[in-house]
């Protein structure tokens, strides 16, 4: 043990057991060559190869004086700030051991949040307040060389780890050459993220730049920019701002400017309150100017809610919703009441219901309004263990609607599925369903509400023509493990089987496997042997939906991969896909992937991908990619010549920086 060790532990002793600064007791300990203390002013000196260690952190110097009273450090030369994921080095350090809180000068540092790139920054003067970091005069990049192939030079930057980046005054410089400089600039750390223009061209914008903003005004307000620039006439402009009137109350308008569509521009206002008692008021109005549109009309909607415990309530009026081309229904609700009861858990069981009642005029388009009742009850439970590895997922669904013109419409949805996890072999999952449907909505909701947006979590459940009646669904499968046969050899596969019932006396069968064969020929070689069976059998469903593709499909792949020694990479995954039922080739593809070594943190990268179709006589897809890939940031070409059989002639240029 040192000398410098021993006179430490011995200091911890003595400052443990002054009873006029018990109420200190000190959380730290410290090592030094030379360490005196002042029992009458409270005071501890060091100097001398100092480290003091605090809960969580650590701290190196040339000389530190440590106020037992007030709980301050001041550190001098040499200085060294660590703690988890974060160390800041500097001239001189004040810092307040109880509150967290201090001040470095002339100083440098780097933090890295997990699984992101390490940060580094500078500054004239560095504050710690509340786990972030305040900045003046600072240079942040994430570049590791000392070369920094990017910085951000701002008059006052504060970084929130794991969250964001706010800096005022910023200067963007690639290399020696500064490229502009925003008033304030805001990045959410660990996206890649640019803050610079990114170019490209297409078929359809031609040339192009794009450019992304996030305008930080003060913590209640800040919004997204959005430019688009094209020499296609394909301009867009869209502005995205949100305000935190209060912590509860948030306002949110947005402006969007798209030449290239009909509507060629919209406004909208999106109010969001939450107010005492649980009680909610939203409002969405938007105003759309198409360009032979005399109407100019205002379209949204408001709701005003309340949630009780678990119980809620809730009316929404619409307005003008048929004349907006991008909302989710082109009807109205002039107004509509709902009552409800939600994830309300029955006794001590795992079974959770929901209860809805609604009671609304529906407006459709062709000015038809129509008055709709309707009760549903679910009753669910996910994931009930009945034992080691097997679990039960039930679902159990109660839906009756009636309306003012003498219809009424009924659907009832009973079901479960067990798996059971098994380690060896495979995994099994069974599942059954029944589902009936009575009676008839109007023809305004479509039939069985299938033309409807209104029910897309219903259509499951009445999603056809109600004269089918009951139906039974079956499913059963079994999804094997990988098998390893040996070192060279392994083997999967999987087996499926369906069956659909129907009232009206119809059956259909769909059952299908599926194997998959890895031949490992030496450490780069690497053999791929795949089948895929699909069969039915039966009557044609009378529910399209339920009808399944048939497949007797064989892939044959061959898979080269080499981590040279040199350090670069190469990746090759070539693909033959037979069709057994028709006897012959269908379609080859070639998927590369190829990275130079790494030279003072930076290398090449080229990837692609072909497909052809031998059926066609064409290629399918096409595509490049370029990289240029540093520490800290990306250059990107990419290059699209062909997509799903359509020609592309696309290319596109990025610029990444990482956070």
């Amino acid at each position: 043990m040192t000398k410098k060790v021993v006179v430490g532990l011995m200091l911890i002793v003595i400052i443990y057991s002054i009873p006029a600064m018990a109420q200190a007791n000190a959380p730290f300990s410290i090592e030094a060559n030379n360490l005196t203390m002042d029992q009458a002013e409270g005071m501890v000196r060091a100097n001398g190869q100092v480290k003091v260690e605090f809960s969580t952190r650590t701290l190196l110097a040339d000389e530190i004086e440590i106020d037992l009273n007030t709980k301050d450090v001041l550190a001098i030369g040499n200085v060294t700030y660590i703690e988890t994921n974060k160390k800041l080095q500097g001239k001189r350090l004040l810092y307040n051991y109880q509150t967290e809180e201090g001040t470095f000068f002339n100083t440098e540092g780097n933090f890295h949040e997990r699984g992101g790139v390490p940060q580094n920054f500078a500054g004239e003067k560095i504050k710690m307040v509340n786990g972030d970091f305040e900045l003046k005069k600072a240079t942040l990049t994430s570049c590791q060389n000392p070369d920094a192939h990017y910085r951000l030079v701002a008059r006052k930057a504060t970084i929130y780890p794991g969250d964001k980046l706010i800096a005022k005054d910023v200067e963007v410089w690639l290399g020696d050459y500064h490229i502009f400089t925003y008033p304030v600039y805001k990045r959410s750390l660990g996206e890649d993220e640019t803050p610079l223009p990114s170019f490209g061209y297409n078929n359809h914008d031609g040339a192009y730049m794009e450019w992304e903003y996030e305008h930080y005004i003060n913590e209640d307000l800040e919004g997204d920019i959005d430019l688009k620039l094209a020499s296609k006439d394909t301009d867009k402009a869209r502005l995205d701002y949100e305000y935190d009137i209060t912590d509860q109350i948030e306002l949110n308008p947005i402006f969007d400017y798209d030449k290239d569509r009909e509507n060629t521009w919209y406004t909208k206002l999106i109010f969001d309150g939450d107010f005492a008692n649980g009680l909610n008021l939203d409002f969405d109005l938007k105003y759309d100017k198409k360009e032979e549109n005399d109407s100019d009309k205002i379209m949204g909607d408001i709701q005003v809610s309340q949630k009780i415990d678990k119980f809620y309530w809730e009316v929404e009026q619409d307005y003008n919703k048929e004349l907006d081309p991008d909302a989710d229904k082109n009807w109205n609700y002039d107004p509509q009441l709902t009552l409800g009861m939600f994830n309300n858990a029955i006794g001590g069981s795992n079974l959770i219901t929901n209860l809805r009642y609604r009671n609304g005029d529906i407006l459709f388009k062709d000015d038809e309004e129509i008055n709709r009742q309707d009760v549903r009850v679910d009753l669910w439970n996910d994931d009930y263990e009945l034992s080691q590895g097997l679990t039960l997922d039930t679902d159990t669904t109660l839906w009756h609607a009636w309306y003012d013109t003498d219809d009424d419409y009924s659907a009832y949805k009973l079901g479960f599925d067990l798996e059971q996890e098994l380690r060896a072999v495979t995994d099994i999952e069974f599942g059954y369903d029944y589902i009936y449907e009575t009676g008839e909505p109007p023809l305004a909701f479509g039939s069985g509400f299938e033309d409807f947006d209104d029910f897309d979590d219903d259509r499951d459940l009445a999603p056809h023509n109600t004269d089918l009646g009951w139906r039974n669904y079956y499913d059963l499968l079994f999804d094997g493990h990988w098998i390893v046969i040996d070192m060279d050899h392994m083997l999967k596969w999987q087996l499926e089987g369906h069956r659909r019932e129907y009232e009206t006396g119809e059956s259909y069968d769909y059952y299908g496997y599926e194997t998959k064969y890895r031949y490992f020929l030496t450490d780069e070689w690497l053999v791929n042997l795949n089948y895929e069976r699909k069969k039915e059998s039966g009557n044609n469903p009378p529910i399209g939906s339920d009808n399944e593709a048939v497949k007797n499909e064989f892939n044959f792949g061959l898979d080269y991969e080499n981590k040279f020694n040199k350090g670069g990479y190469l990746h090759l995954d070539s693909n033959v896909e037979y069709d057994v039922f028709d006897n012959e080739y269908t379609t080859i593809s070639l998927d590369s992937e190829y990275r130079t070594k790494e030279e003072n943190l930076a290398y090449w990268s080229v990837e692609s991908y072909i497909e052809y179709d031998l059926l066609t006589d064409g290629y399918e897809e096409q595509d490049l990619e370029l990289k240029r890939v540093y520490d800290c940031m990306e250059f990107i070409v990419t290059v699209d010549l062909m997509t799903d059989g359509e020609k592309k002639d696309s290319v596109e240029f990025e610029y990444e920086i990482k956070y």
